[in-house]
C-alpha cells in the first residue's frame, strides 16, 4: 500500500519528454507521453526532434483484489492479513482476463480500440519542438517574432496530428498557459544537410507537413470532402539558411508548394483481382462547390495567386485519369469565370507527363524546368535579409532597401498589416492521380530553380540557373528522392516508383534508377498494402484523429461499411445539397422581382449603373426592355458569385492581423526566462512601499496630507528629507531669532569620517514632526478665517522653535546645557500645553484630533 513504500505513497513511473494527449474509448482516459526522443537538426538555433517511444497509462484507480479495508495492492497477496482463497481467485481471474476469457462486450471493445490506437505508429515520422512552431511556416513565424505576443498565437491545428488528443487539455488550462502544456506534434517528413558553396556554410532543410484532415490511404482516400478537403493533402517548406554568425542569426530563405488530390468528387474502389481499379465520378457538383471551397481555403492561407500544375494523362485509349483531369479543367474554368480581377485568378498549367517521358523528341526535364521557372516566378519566395533581386528579364540587380522599407511602414504602420521586405505571395500545388512519383519529381523541379534564385538574393552566387551536375544538387536529389519514399510508405504504402536520376550524366534525367525487378516488387507491396492492410490503417487513423469517437456512435468501428459519413458528416446530418442549395440561395442569391410597374415600358440602364424608366408601347422598346433586364441580372449575379474569393482574400489579410498585436508598448509580452523564474522586479518592493506618503518613516504635515499633489510625492519627500547641518549655523539661526523652515540642503566637501562628526554631529536639520503639524494647523485655519479678522495667536512657537538651541548644546556638555535647555523651554512656553491649546478653535478639524488621539 501506499504507507508501505519507503518513499510514500507517490513514485515515479517513467520520464516523459512531452504529452502526446488524452484519449477516451469506452471505459477511463489514457494519457500517451514520448518517452525517448532523438534530435535530428535545428532551425535558427531552435531544436527539431523526433519520437523514438511512447507509452500509454490508463487514467483509473488500480485494481486491487476483495479485501477489507483496500490496504495492499496488487502483488501483495503474500503479505499478512489477506485471504489466501481470495488471492487465489483473483489471480485465476486475472489470467482468464490476460488471454480473453471470462470479459463482456464492451471489454473485448475496449481492448479492440485500444489495438487500433497502437496501429498509428507515433515512432515514425513523427516531429515535434519545444520553441518553434513545426506547424507554421517559417515566413509565418518571421511574422509571428516581429510582435512577440504573449501568449503566442495559436498553432495551425491543421498539421497538428494530436489536435484532438490535446482539445481537452487546452480546454482545462487557460490560454495564458495551455502553450506550455499543448506541444503540437506533425507527421511528414524532416531532412536537414550542410552544406559549403563559395566558402559559405549552409543548412539545406526540406519539411513536409501533412494535413489531418481528410487523411487517409491511398485507394480509401480520393478527391475531396465536402468542406473542401483533399487527400494527401502535404506542404512541402524548401529552408535555406546562412549561417553568417552563429546558428541562430544570418539570413533565412524559404520556398512553399503544397501537393494534393484533385479536388473534384471521384473514387477507386480497391479489389483483388484489379491492381488498377476504374476512377468514378461518385457525386454531382454542378456548380463544385467542394472546389471552390478548397481553392478558397488556399486563399486564406497563402493569398493569391494559385498555381495549378496538372500532370495526369490528357489521352487515353481507354479513359481512366481523363476523366477526371476533365471534371478539374472545368472546375477550374467555371470558377475563374466567376473571379473577376485577372490578378487573382487560378493559373492552370496542364503538363501530360506519361506523354512527354514516353515521346521521342521531347524532353521530361526540359518542361518541367520550363514550368517550374513560371511558377516560381509567380509566387516568389520568402528571404529575411535579401541583397539582390532578380527582374522579369532575368538580370540580377541591388535590392532596393528604401522602397522596401517605405512599403513595410506603410502597410505596417497605416493598414496594420505586419509585411517582410521580400515574402512569397501564392502558392504553386502540383497534382497527379496518386500525388506520389510523379508529383514528387515536378516538385524537385520547383525546388531546384527556388534554390537557384535564393542563392542569388541572399548574395551567395551571381547565376540563377543551377548546374545539375554540381555538388548541391546531387544533394538536394538526394534528399527528395528520400523526402518521396517517406510520403509514399504514409499514402500508399511503398516506396515512390520515379525517381530523379542521380547517376552520371549532362542532365538529371527523369528515369527511375531501380531495375524493372525492384519496379515490380515495388508494385508488389503497393498491392498488398492497398489491398489487405489499408483498411485498419484508415480504421486507426480515424480514431486517433478523433473522426470517429466510440463513445458517440452505437455501432463499432470495424463495423461499418464505410467512413465517407465520418469526413462527410454534412450529408447524414440532413446538410447535404439540398440544404447547401438552400444556403447558398440565401448568401449570394437576388431579388427578382423587379419587373413589377414595368410591363408597359423601358428600363434603361445608365453607364453610370443607374436604371430609368420611360413609357413605351413599342415591340422594339419591349425587347430591348428583356435584354436590359437579363444583362443586369447576370450582372448581379455575377458579383453574388464573385463574393467567394473576396472573402478568401480578405481572411487572409486579416489572419495577419493578430501578428500585429504586439507591436505597441502596452501590450503584454513573453518576459525572460530568468525574470519568469526569479522575479527581479519584486525585490525593490521595499522602495516602492516606502515611495508612498502614507507609507513614509516622517509624518508629514497637515497641508502635506491633505494636498491635491497625487502620487507625486518628490516635493514633499524633499521636504522632510534629513539633512545634516553644522552647529554653528544653528547657533546662528538661534541667535537671528529667524523662523522658517529649511527646505534646502547645505552641500558641503566631503571631509572624514571623525571631522564630520565633530563639525556637525548626529543631530538632523528640521524640526520635530509634531512642531510642523502644529505650524501647519494653525496656517491651515488663518486660511479658513474670512479677511479682515484676526486670530487669537497660539503660543510663541517661533521660542519653541528655537530650543534645538539647547539640543545642540546637550550634544557636546550633557551636564550643564540640559538645565539651561529645561530652563528656558519652561519660560518661553508658560502654561501652554505641549499639543496646543485646543479652546481657541470652534471647531477643529477630524483629522486632528485623530492625530492628538493617536
Amino acid at each position: 500500500g501506499p504507507s508501505e513504500r519507503p518513499g510514500g505513497g507517490l513514485r515515479p513511473i517513467c520520464k516523459a519528454y512531452g504529452i502526446v494527449g488524452f484519449v477516451r474509448f469506452l471505459d477511463c482516459y489514457y494519457l500517451t507521453l514520448i518517452t525517448k526522443r532523438a534530435k535530428v537538426g535545428s532551425l535558427g538555433g531552435n531544436g527539431i526532434y523526433t519520437i523514438k517511444a511512447t507509452e500509454t497509462f490508463s487514467l483509473k484507480p488500480a485494481d486491487r483484489p476483495g479485501q477489507t479495508g483496500g490496504v495492499g495492492a496488487i502483488g501483495d497477496g503474500d503479505r499478512g492479513g489477506n485471504d489466501p482463497g481470495t488471492m487465489l481467485l483473483s489471480m485465476w481471474n486475472r489470467g482468464k482476463r490476460s488471454v480473453g476469457l471470462g470479459l463482456s462486450n464492451r471489454e473485448i471493445a475496449e481492448l479492440r480500440y485500444q489495438g487500433l490506437y497502437q496501429v498509428v505508429d507515433l515512432t515514425k515520422n513523427f516531429y515535434f519542438s519545444y520553441t518553434y512552431d513545426v506547424t507554421r511556416s517559417l515566413q509565418e513565424n518571421f511574422l509571428a517574432t516581429k510582435a512577440k505576443p504573449f501568449p503566442p498565437p495559436p498553432f495551425k491545428d491543421m498539421y497538428a496530428w494530436n489536435y484532438f488528443l490535446t482539445r481537452e487539455l487546452e480546454q482545462c488550462t487557460n490560454s495564458l498557459t495551455s502553450f506550455q502544456w499543448v506541444l503540437p506534434i506533425i507527421h511528414g517528413a524532416f531532412l536537414q544537410r550542410r552544406l559549403n558553396d563559395y566558402g559559405r556554410s549552409l543548412n539545406l532543410t526540406l519539411l513536409a507537413r501533412r494535413s489531418r484532415h481528410f487523411a487517409g490511404t491511398r485507394y480509401l482516400k480520393r478527391g475531396v470532402s465536402d468542406q473542401g478537403n483533399v487527400a494527401n493533402d502535404v506542404e512541402h517548406e524548401q529552408i535555406l539558411h546562412d549561417e553568417a554568425s552563429s546558428a541562430s542569426s544570418g539570413a533565412f530563405s524559404s520556398y512553399l508548394q503544397v501537393r494534393g488530390s484533385i479536388p473534384t468528387y471521384w473514387t477507386q474502389e480497391s479489389s483483388v483481382t484489379l491492381p488498377k481499379p476504374p476512377i468514378v465520378l461518385n457525386r454531382v457538383d454542378p456548380t463544385y462547390h467542394a472546389t471552390q471551397a478548397h481553392f478558397a481555403d488556399l486563399l486564406r492561407r497563402y493569398g493569391s495567386p494559385i498555381v495549378v500544375v496538372d500532370l495526369v494523362k490528357q489521352s487515353e485509349k481507354r479513359e481512366r485519369e481523363v476523366i477526371v483531369g476533365n471534371e478539374f479543367r472545368s472546375a477550374i474554368d467555371y470558377l475563374n469565370c466567376n473571379i473577376m480581377d485577372p490578378e487573382h485568378k487560378i493559373r492552370y498549367c496542364a503538363l501530360d507527363y506519361s506523354h512527354i517521358s514516353k515521346h521521342r523528341n521531347l524532353n521530361v526535364s526540359t518542361s518541367l524546368n520550363e514550368t517550374a521557372t513560371w511558377a516560381v516566378n509567380q509566387t516568389g519566395f520568402f528571404c529575411s535579409c535579401p541583397r539582390w533581386t532578380i527582374t522579369e528579364g532575368g538580370k540580377v540587380e541591388p535590392f532596393d532597401d528604401e522602397a522596401a522599407a517605405a512599403r513595410v511602414d506603410m502597410l505596417g504602420k497605416y493598414l496594420g498589416v505586419p509585411v517582410l521586405p521580400l515574402e512569397q505571395k501564392g502558392v504553386l500545388r502540383t497534382n497527379c492521380i496518386d500525388c506520389l512519383d510523379r508529383t514528387n519529381v515536378a516538385q524537385f523541379s520547383a525546388g531546384v530553380e527556388a534554390l537557384g534564385q535564393q542563392l542569388v538574393v541572399m548574395g551567395i552566387r551571381n547565376a540563377a540557373k543551377l548546374d545539375p551536375s554540381s555538388n548541391i544538387v546531387r544533394v538536394l536529389i538526394d534528399m527528395f528522392v528520400e523526402i518521396g519514399d517517406h510520403i509514399a510508405l504514409q499514402y500508399g504504402g511503398s516506396e515512390a516508383h520515379k525517381k530523379v536520376n542521380t547517376t552520371a550524366g549532362p542532365a538529371a534525367s527523369i528515369h527511375g534508377p531501380m531495375g524493372k525487378h525492384k519496379e515490380l516488387l515495388t508494385s508488389i507491396r503497393r498491392y498488398y498494402s492497398n489491398t489487405f492492410s489499408d483498411r485498419m490503417r484508415q480504421d486507426a487513423m480515424n480514431l486517433f484523429l478523433g473522426y470517429y469517437i466510440p463513445s458517440r456512435h452505437t455501432v463499432p468501428l470495424w463495423e461499418l461499411e464505410s467512413d465517407y459519413y465520418l469526413h462527410n458528416f454534412h450529408v447524414k446530418s440532413g446538410r447535404g445539397s439540398l440544404h447547401a442549395m438552400k444556403l447558398y440561395q440565401r448568401t449570394f442569391g437576388t431579388d427578382w422581382d423587379d419587373d413589377e410597374g414595368t410591363a408597359g415600358g423601358i428600363v434603361r440602364v445608365e453607364p453610370n449603373g443607374a436604371s430609368s424608366f420611360s413609357a413605351g408601347s413599342s415591340e422594339d422598346e419591349s425587347e430591348s426592355w428583356r435584354i436590359e433586364r437579363v444583362r443586369r441580372r447576370c450582372k448581379i449575379q455575377n458579383e453574388a458569385l464573385s463574393v467567394w474569393w473576396r472573402l478568401a482574400i480578405q481572411q487572409y489579410i486579416q489572419s495577419r492581423m493578430w501578428m500585429d498585436v504586439g507591436c505597441r508598448t502596452y501590450d503584454s509580452l513573453l518576459p525572460s526566462r530568468f525574470d519568469r523564474l526569479y522575479q527581479p522586479d519584486k525585490l525593490a518592493q521595499f522602495d516602492k512601499f516606502f515611495s508612498r506618503s502614507w507609507a513614509a518613516p516622517v509624518r508629514l504635515s497637515h497641508s502635506a496630507q491633505h494636498s491635491h499633489v497625487g502620487d507625486d510625492n518628490t516635493e514633499l519627500m524633499l521636504l522632510h528629507r534629513r539633512a545634516v547641518v553644522s552647529v554653528d549655523n544653528k547657533n546662528a539661526t538661534v541667535k537671528k531669532g529667524a523662523f522658517e523652515e529649511k527646505n534646502t540642503d547645505v552641500v558641503e566637501e566631503e571631509k572624514s569620517i571623525a571631522e564630520f562628526i565633530a563639525a556637525h554631529g548626529f543631530e538632523s536639520e528640521l524640526t520635530p514632526s509634531l512642531r510642523l503639524f502644529l505650524s501647519s494647523h494653525r496656517a491651515y485655519h488663518r486660511s479658513l478665517e474670512p479677511r479682515g479678522c484676526s486670530s487669537p495667536e497660539l503660543s510663541p512657537l517661533s521660542k519653541k522653535d528655537t530650543a534645538p538651541e539647547a539640543v545642540g548644546k546637550k550634544k557636546r556638555d550633557e551636564g550643564e546645557n540640559k538645565s539651561e535647555g529645561q530652563t528656558t523651554d519652561t519660560e518661553d512656553n508658560g502654561s501652554i500645553s505641549y499639543l496646543g491649546d485646543l479652546t481657541l478653535k470652534a471647531d477643529p478639524c477630524e483629522e486632528y484630533l485623530e492625530y492628538a488621539n493617536f
